[in-house]
């Protein structure tokens, strides 16, 4: 699970500068995605959860594959547990059996887990900042 930082409209806002300037802005408008998505990186960092630390250390800015975008978030395998929660389930034993306590069982009943929405929460608080970084990128640019 990764927040996405997409500009709705930036094709239209591209041709529209590139005919202002006379130069291609791809490469700068991927620059001012991903620079706001590493302004997201540390409000994210602070509001993961901290069991072990792994998650919050996880946390990366990256372009996107395509287009003009860039996506910050967690990289560990169990991102999206935290994420969206669980369900309650049987975990079993591939090969011998689990260490439960002082004791030993060939399976066990979780009782799942509550989603942790931190991805939204920190998104919906700072979108206004995020757009703002993009669009003094885009004043940069005009200038």
């Amino acid at each position: 699970m990764s927040l996405k930082v997409d500009v709705q409209g930036v094709a239209e806002l591209r041709t529209a500068l590139e005919q202002l300037t006379g130069k291609p802005l791809d490469r700068a408008l991927r620059k001012a995605t991903l620079t706001a998505a590493r302004a997201l990186r540390a409000p994210l960092q602070a509001a993961a959860p901290r069991d072990t630390g792994k998650l919050r250390k996880s946390i990366r800015a990256r372009k996107a594959r395509r287009g003009i975008g860039a996506l910050v978030g967690p990289t560990v395998w169990y991102r999206h547990f935290v994420s969206l929660g669980t369900r309650r389930h049987r975990i079993s034993a591939k090969d011998g059996a689990l260490k439960v306590g002082s004791g030993f069982a060939q399976s066990v009943e979780h009782p799942g887990s509550k989603p942790n929405p931190y991805l939204s929460r920190v998104a919906d608080a700072h979108e206004r900042e995020v757009l703002n970084m993009f669009g003094d990128a885009v004043d940069d640019l005009i200038q």
